[in-house]
């Protein structure tokens, strides 16, 4: 690595990955600038706050942790202990102030981290909660199942149930014809600049674009997905939009293969391979850097503003592999994350597990969340809606997503060779 790309890295956000541990590391550098074992069991899934400064880890223990540097973590148990509940899935509200959890029972439960207690639970799925996505308009959470099912509830004002969907059947001939049926969809989020728009990725290999406004689907009988691409050869293992251009979607799978596509044109624009499955990645926040984790436990750092497909930074970052890989958005520094402050502008986590709370029947460090459900009568109140990035449009981005029309690009693959032509998504009858 030379030293222009390490003053680059110096400069970037800091990046958590979760796997038996949590790992937070500066990028560049060969040691974590913090690592910790906040669970009893393996990691499933992590999240940085909007403001850079906690973040939630879940885990097959039942618990949620909430990780600072330099300060006590707190532990927050979602499930009852001993019940064999995991938790599978996170998403924080645009603000911050509430965190929505998915769980192997089924339930999506909603915790209110300013008040310290459980606000709702969230029904309707008959099988674990694999992927969870809260709107940016923080008005609906969008859920997806290991049975195909995505449901989107709304969660202020009246509480309900608006919309039903499922993940279409593998067809006969695909290299994953043979996948169980029904299959799970493991990863979900809401497009940033379409407000209706909400993509997912499955067990399959299909990544669908759903129209996913109140009323699109179940009792409308529009169950279909928008269109689908079925360009893995294997099950998804990430789905992320870009913060900064709304044409920009990106996938991995286990097939090792990180595909970006063009939803308005619906053709893949690039695509890089690695040696081993992805198993997690996520884009920074102006999406010129890609960082992603394998199957052997490895964290790579791509500049997506070269040519080359090679990562300008790689580190054996875990000994099992990374079921969990986050950006921050903006990057604060690791001395100013162990200084004291609050969540988003409110309460810190050791004050969220006060004893007043406790006493309230709210979250106790290392307690229970209340078990009582708020449901429609006690629904979250409206924090401050996550502001449209105001970052500029990465230079690698083709032309055409630029302002320009641009002919189909080629891409290389890490492994070397060239990849012509763009691959077109199989539109769905």
């Amino acid at each position: 690595m030379d030293n222009e790309h390490r003053i680059t890295m110096n400069t970037l956000p800091l990046v958590a990955t979760a796997a038996e541990g949590l790992c937070i590391w500066q990028p560049g550098h060969g040691e974590p600038v913090h690592t910790s074992s906040p669970h009893a069991r393996e990691l499933t899934c992590l999240r940085w706050t909007s403001d850079d400064r906690v973040v939630a880890s879940g885990s097959r223990d039942g618990c949620v942790v909430l990780t600072r540097l330099g300060q006590a973590a707190d532990t927050l148990q979602v499930a009852t202990p001993g019940s064999g509940v995991a938790v599978l899935s996170l998403t924080w509200s645009p603000g911050s102030r509430y965190l929505a959890t998915g769980a192997s029972d089924g339930m999506v439960r909603v915790l209110d981290l300013q008040k310290g207690v459980q606000a709702l639970t969230l029904r309707g799925h008959r099988a674990a909660v694999c992927a969870l996505s809260w709107s940016p308009s923080e008005v609906h959470v969008a859920s997806a199942s290991d049975v195909g099912a995505i449901l989107i509830h709304r969660v202020q004002g009246s509480v309900a149930l608006v919309a039903r969907f499922e993940h279409p059947p593998t067809p006969t001939g695909s290299p994953l014809s043979s996948t169980a049926s029904p299959v799970a969809v493991g990863y979900l989020q809401w497009a940033p600049f379409q407000q209706a728009l909400l993509a997912s990725a499955a067990d399959d290999g299909a990544v669908c674009l759903w129209e996913a406004a109140p009323g699109s689907g179940g009792a409308s009988g529009l169950n279909a997905p928008l269109y689908m691409f079925r360009e893995h050869s294997a099950a998804c293992s990430g789905l992320q939009w870009s913060p900064v251009n709304q044409h920009l979607l990106v996938t991995s799978a286990a097939d090792g293969w990180l595909l970006f596509y063009d939803v308005t044109k619906r053709i893949m624009l690039r695509a890089i391979q690695l040696d081993a499955a992805v198993t997690a990645f996520c884009l920074s926040a102006d999406s010129t850097h890609l960082a992603c984790g394998s199957a052997v436990g490895e964290l790579s750092l791509f500049d997506l503003r070269r040519d080359e497909e090679e990562p300008v930074w790689v580190v054996q970052a875990h000994s099992s592999p990374l079921r969990g890989v986050s950006f921050q958005r903006v990057g604060v520094p690791p001395h100013a994350l162990a200084a004291p402050g609050a969540i988003s502008g409110k309460q810190s986590p050791a004050a969220i597990a006060s004893p007043a709370a406790t006493r309230n029947g709210g979250v106790s460090r290392c307690g229970s969340v209340e078990r009582a459900e708020v449901a429609a009568a006690s629904s979250p109140t409206a924090s401050s809606p996550m502001a449209s990035p105001s970052h500029a449009a990465p230079s690698w981005l083709p032309s055409r997503l630029l302002g320009a029309v641009a002919e189909p690009p080629v891409w290389r693959s890490a492994r070397g060779g060239d990849r012509k032509s763009v691959a077109q998504g199989k539109c769905v009858p």
